[in-house]
């Protein structure tokens, strides 16, 4: 049913009393009514939403305690740099294909055996560092004054 926008009553549809001329038709039956139609399957979307799959907390448990188990203290003693610094190369690390998911002893013993593989990986850890300082300074750059006329 449309509604007044200033008082908020509802208006008649147009061929029923009180109609103002320009009121829309009654619809045949296909009116949403939100508390009606939509709330149930909002509500039922929502319990499907909330509770995991079958199966899905073991995984996801699992998960966060691997993610959280990975510990660069041997990276940082290896490699005689501070946590921060092994945590980025660690996290550098898993941006390159071969060497994603092996754990922070296996990658600390490779880089400390292999100075090509950690110019590498210490080369994507200061290049994500790079880019962020490069965005930082291209925000903070002032446009140069237009060209004569006003163009570039």
């Amino acid at each position: 049913m449309p509604i007044d926008p200033q008082t908020g009553e509802e208006l008649p549809y147009a061929g029923e009393p009180g109609a103002a001329p320009g009121a829309p038709p009654r619809s045949a039956g296909n009116t949403v009514v939100p508390n009606r139609d939509l709330k149930p399957m909002m509500d039922q979307m929502d319990q499907i939403l909330a509770a995991p799959p079958e199966g899905e907390e073991e995984i996801a448990e699992e998960g966060v305690a691997e993610e959280g188990a990975a510990d660069v203290t041997a990276i940082a003693e290896t490699l005689g740099v501070d946590q921060e610094q092994a945590q980025k190369l660690y996290d550098a690390a898993q941006q390159i294909p071969r060497l994603a998911g092996i754990s922070p002893e296996e990658l600390a013993a490779m880089m400390a055996d292999d100075f090509q593989l950690r110019m590498e990986v210490e080369k994507m850890a200061a290049g994500g560092e790079d880019m962020m300082a490069e965005e930082e300074e291209s925000i903070e750059a002032p446009m140069p004054p237009p060209g004569p006329g006003g163009v570039l």
